[in-house]
């Protein structure tokens, strides 16, 4: 008997309230009732639809995890599903190898197959600590009408500030003089700030003043940028461990394997580092469409492939920063492996792509990512 599984609850939305730091992302999307929230739900229920029923389960219950990461990977399997069967591939969901089960098994009309597997790159220092986000949400219930609070983090904080650092924050918003602190800014000075430290984490508040229009208006959330951080974030290993684990799980797979990144970066994985992470080189050339791969003085960073390694996987379909509200906008390409043992086939590369010519790799537009999928250019539409 068929189970009649769901990505979400049914019920009569009213909640609008902007998602809390502690709240699951699952939670947040089920809960709020703006419309472009319940567009970015109905498409996705209805991909969900035509899923293979003996796999809906398993995504169901990972979609809806109280755990991010859980989440953030049946979403992008979601996603990768509809992709390739809007590309016209005939699809099977894990199918057994003697390295393991990639998530997809996917065939041409002619015969030609590829597996593909999904996995998630993200630099540990995007990741907020337990503590910090409690800490955040507390910020958030501060009385703070007439102020939008600026912050930004150094270290990781591992346990929670008493409660009176807080309450010393709130005092500090409380002495702020509005009038003043907006005519210093017309002016070029710079904003309050308030700081603390805790356990090797420091916090920095500043304090910028609402338009009058908003002054003093509520609900608002006080946290209005933020949290940024300050310390140095490489960008390009974890797209290297993500792309190398999985090489090194699946071999001899005796077909062309895509590895699928999603590159949760909230600097944003630039080609730069994609780059830098597969080829271990990059260097521009007066073509924006051409960058040098091959340093002429055979120096080269940890990287993903070369002619000997990882020559298993044939491609990277490396997605940037793909989140629920930015099908339509999120940028993608695939990069295909010049020494890869099975290329991929030519039919994926209806997609963004780049190609390597000798010591040069040159991209190709392709169809972008909202159209592939089928979605309108407006979608999902305003908060």
């Amino acid at each position: 008997m068929n189970e009649n599984f769901k990505l979400f609850d049914e019920f009569e939305r009213t909640n609008a309230a902007p998602a809390k730091y502690e709240e699951p992302l699952f939670d947040a999307l089920n809960r709020l009732s703006w419309n472009n929230a319940a567009v970015i739900r109905a498409t996705l229920e209805d991909w969900f639809c035509v899923y293979p029923e003996t796999n809906k389960r398993d995504l169901s219950s990972r979609f809806r995890s109280q755990r991010d990461s859980n989440h953030q990977g049946a979403f992008f399997e979601l996603v990768l599903f509809k992709l390739l069967t809007e590309l016209g591939y005939q699809i099977k969901l894990n199918h057994p190898t003697p390295s393991g089960t990639p998530d997809f098994l996917a065939r041409t009309s002619s015969g030609e197959q590829f597996f593909l597997d999904a996995t998630i790159a993200q630099p540990k220092t995007f990741r907020d600590s337990p503590s910090e986000k409690v800490v955040f949400e507390a910020l958030n219930k501060l009385d703070c009408s007439d102020f939008s609070l600026c912050i930004r983090t150094r270290g990781v904080l591992k346990n929670i500030p008493p409660k009176n650092k807080i309450q010393q924050i709130q005092d500090w918003v409380y002495s702020l003089d509005y009038e003043r602190i907006r005519t210093d800014l017309t002016t070029g000075l710079h904003l309050p700030e308030y700081r603390f430290e805790h356990g090797g984490w420091t916090l920095i508040i500043e304090a910028l003043p609402r338009s009058p229009d908003k002054r003093g208006t509520k609900p608002h959330r006080p946290i209005g940028i933020g949290p940024m951080r300050v310390d140095f974030v490489d960008s390009v290993k974890p797209i290297v461990e993500a792309v190398r684990a999985k090489a090194h799980k699946y071999r001899g797979l005796g077909d062309p394997f895509v590895v699928a990144v999603n590159a949760l970066d909230l600097a944003g994985a630039e080609r730069i580092d994609v780059l830098l992470a597969l080829f271990g080189y990059e260097a521009s050339t007066e073509d924006p469409n051409i960058s040098r791969v091959r340093s002429p003085q055979g120096i080269n960073r940890d990287h993903v492939w070369h002619t000997k390694k990882n020559t298993g996987v044939s491609a990277v379909l490396l997605f940037n920063e793909l989140q629920h509200a930015n099908l339509t906008s999120a940028t993608f390409c695939m990069y295909e492996n010049p020494w890869a043992s099975y290329p991929v086939p030519v039919s994926l590369r209806r997609l963004p792509h780049s190609l390597v010519d000798g010591d040069f790799i040159k991209w190709y537009r392709g169809q972008a990512l909202g159209a592939v999928l089928g979605l309108s250019p407006g979608w999902p539409g305003p908060k």
